[in-house]
């Protein structure tokens, strides 16, 4: 083989193995996020977003703090569905685009009868669904 050849051969290499790294992070994209509607048991809809790993496989449900919402979890949840983990993150009733009245408004009596008495099943609701969806 001449050496013009060899050199060829030598870059088309170089060239083919710069590619696997994107090709491999092209390959690990999870699917989108997706918005999914929950029925509390009591019919009070709840907004949850869905970030799918692509594959069965672990779930992790994701709470907001009190004075925030899902949204927040966005970065974080789309990062561990590329690496295998499905994700649910749960607006709480009262917050975000949940349904209930805005938590704000409520008397502090109102606010704890909700944290005691309707966010438990509310959670719940969004366990079962990322375990039956995971």
């Amino acid at each position: 083989m001449t050496r013009r050849f060899l050199r060829l051969r030598f870059l088309i290499r170089v060239f083919l193995i710069s590619l696997l790294p994107a090709l491999t992070c092209a390959a690990a994209q999870a699917p989108g996020p997706r918005i999914v509607n929950l029925a509390a048991s009591d019919g009070t809809n709840l907004k949850a977003t869905y970030f799918a790993a692509g594959n069965a496989g672990p779930g992790v449900l994701l709470l907001h703090q009190c004075n925030r919402q899902r949204k927040v979890w966005d970065d974080l949840a789309e990062r561990l569905a590329v690496r295998g983990i499905n994700m649910l993150a749960l607006d709480l009733r009262g917050f975000g685009e949940s349904g209930g009245t805005s938590f704000n408004q409520l008397s502090p009596e109102q606010q704890s009868q909700i944290v005691t008495g309707k966010w438990p099943g509310d959670i719940d609701t969004a366990f079962q669904y990322l375990e039956a969806i995971s």
